[in-house]
């Protein structure tokens, strides 16, 4: 549990509201258990509007990454990922 926890739940409520299945997913920590920065991996396709959303809401994009996924060691493609960032404080 982080000391400012509340702004945590806050952001968290704010992206089930968005998407029910996102969480944030890291967490930057500062001094006295202090949560400063807060982060979230989204998958880029068919959800451009809700990355909008984040964007409005103060969260900065930060980079993309490509992951492959396999199932029973079949390549079946591949998946963008956007990383989102957003500053509790500064």
């Amino acid at each position: 549990m982080y000391k400012n926890q509340a702004d945590i739940d806050r952001e968290n409520s704010f992206l089930a509201s968005i998407d029910p299945d996102w969480k944030i997913g890291s967490y930057g920590i500062g001094e006295n258990d202090v949560a400063i920065s807060i982060g979230i991996m989204v998958p880029i396709k068919g959800n451009a509007a809700k990355i909008r959303k984040l964007e409005e809401a103060g969260w900065e994009k930060t980079f993309r990454v490509r992951r492959e996924f396999n199932v029973f060691g079949q390549k079946d493609g591949n998946i963008m990922y956007q990383r989102l960032n957003k500053r509790l404080y500064d």
